[in-house]
Order: C-alpha cells, then sequence, then structure tokens
C-alpha cells in the first residue's frame, strides 16, 4: 500500500472502466487500482477454473537502445544475455553499485540493439535514476512507463481468449516469447511470459 494522498495517485488507462464495473479502488504503489470486483474467493475460483484479466498498467516500462545496448545491460544486471534472441524475453534481477538487488525484472530483446524491461511499480524512478547514472552514449535509457497499459490474462482459458482476439496468432507464442500482433481492437505486444510458472 502507499502512503501518498489520493490527490498524487496516478490512473491507468483502464481507471474509468474499473470505475464503472464497480471495482474496489485502493491505492497500490502510486496508484488507484482495483483490488477486487466481487469476492476474493469467486476472483480466485474464476482465475483458476477459467481465466482472469488484470490491469498492471502500473508496472514500469523502460526502454535501452543503441548499439552498446547489450554490453550495458549485461553491467547492469548478474545474467548472460549474449544468448538472448529477438522476441525472447529474460527472467532477473538489477544490481545497485555494491551488487545488491534493486529490482527483479524481465528484459524484452525487440532486437540487436533494442531491450524493454520491464520494472515493478513501487521501483520505476530508482531503477530508471541508476540506469540513467550509469547510461552511455550507445546506450540511450527511455522510462515510457506513463504512455503504456498492460493486461495480464491468468488461468486455463487465458490462451484461449488471447488467441480469439488475435485471430488465432497467440496460440503458438512459446513460453517467454513476444510477438506484435493485430487483433480486432489494434496492434499489441503479446507475451508468454507467466511470472510464477502460470501460462
Amino acid at each position: 500500500m502507499t502512503t501518498a494522498s489520493d490527490s498524487q495517485l496516478k490512473r491507468t488507462p483502464l481507471y474509468s472502466r474499473h470505475v464503472a464495473l464497480g471495482g474496489k479502488i485502493v491505492p497500490f504503489a502510486g496508484y488507484e487500482l482495483p483490488i477486487q470486483y466481487s469476492s476474493i474467493m469467486d476472483e480466485h475460483l474464476a482465475v483458476r477454473g477459467g481465466v482472469g484479466i488484470f490491469d498492471v498498467s502500473h508496472l514500469g516500462e523502460i526502454c535501452v537502445r543503441g548499439k552498446g545496448s547489450l554490453e550495458f545491460l549485461e553491467s547492469m544486471v548478474p545474467t548472460d544475455l549474449s544468448k538472448l534472441i529477438d522476441g525472447r524475453m529474460q527472467y532477473t534481477v538489477l544490481l545497485n553499485n555494491a551488487g545488491f538487488i534493486l529490482d527483479d525484472i524481465i528484459i524484452y530483446r525487440d532486437s540487436f540493439d533494442g531491450f524493454y524491461l520491464i520494472v515493478n511499480a513501487s521501483n520505476i524512478s530508482k531503477v530508471d535514476q541508476h540506469l540513467q547514472a550509469h547510461a552511455r552514449p550507445d546506450a540511450v535509457v527511455t522510462d515510457f512507463s506513463d504512455n503504456c497499459g498492460c493486461i495480464a490474462v491468468q488461468g486455463p482459458r487465458a490462451v484461449d481468449v488471447v488467441d480469439a482476439l488475435f485471430d488465432s496468432k497467440a496460440k503458438g507464442l512459446g513460453y517467454y516469447a513476444f510477438k506484435e500482433l493485430e487483433g480486432s481492437g489494434g496492434k499489441a505486444w503479446i507475451s508468454r511470459s507467466g511470472y510464477t510458472g502460470e501460462d
């Protein structure tokens, strides 16, 4: 929970939809987010038996671009990213100057010189400042968290639901892979990145 006053809280692109659907809005990591719509048990069972859709637009998105991006990121995390190919992701941790964990993150490799980092909402500013402090001319860091929305779809029917929205193009996506797809609502990045091992 956050201690920020209501006037300082941010809202995700789906905020008005949450309110219209009767979501119980609470402060979390600097955002106004729904904690539940009906009961915790009903929603838990719906996800375990069918599908649940969660607004995770409060997560941070930071882009690193340039010819030195790979080398730069490898100096920031204790992970060999050289084997990470385009369209794949890697779960890892970002380290501070003393070698302690600053945040756990997921790195998306979009191209030879383009990477996207998904960071925890409460650490966006801290992570951005740390990366900016070590950035190089050939590895430009850009925080675009406020311009991005993200929805997590989870449960046994998750793939079927997403696949139906994107003309049956999502089902073949491998684990920890992502792709830009076009569906009835426009273009979106679809990733199969179950953080907990869930699909």
